[in-house]
């Protein structure tokens, strides 16, 4: 049994989905409890919705506009 991460935070410069994609088996083991990350257009940040959602994970924090800094910012986890 592998370990669990409490908080993965996670700014990629536009690589979002590949990343979740690539974590496919972390995703369906729950073994991150919670993500923070980064987006960097409106179609990512959607799709990264998309991938956490099919996974368990609720999201909690949702914008994609952002006044105080460039990029969108999305937090998920898997309890609320």
């Amino acid at each position: 049994m592998g370990c669990t991460v409490d908080l993965l935070q996670m700014d990629v410069q536009g690589f979002e989905v590949g990343v979740l994609k690539g974590a496919s088996q972390t995703l369906k083991r729950h073994s991150v409890k919670n993500f923070l990350i980064g987006t960097h257009n409106e179609e990512l940040h959607s799709n990264c919705i998309s991938i956490l959602k099919q996974h368990g994970y609720y999201i909690c924090v949702n914008r994609y506009e952002t006044i105080d800094q460039p990029n969108g910012i999305l937090s998920a986890g898997l309890e609320k």
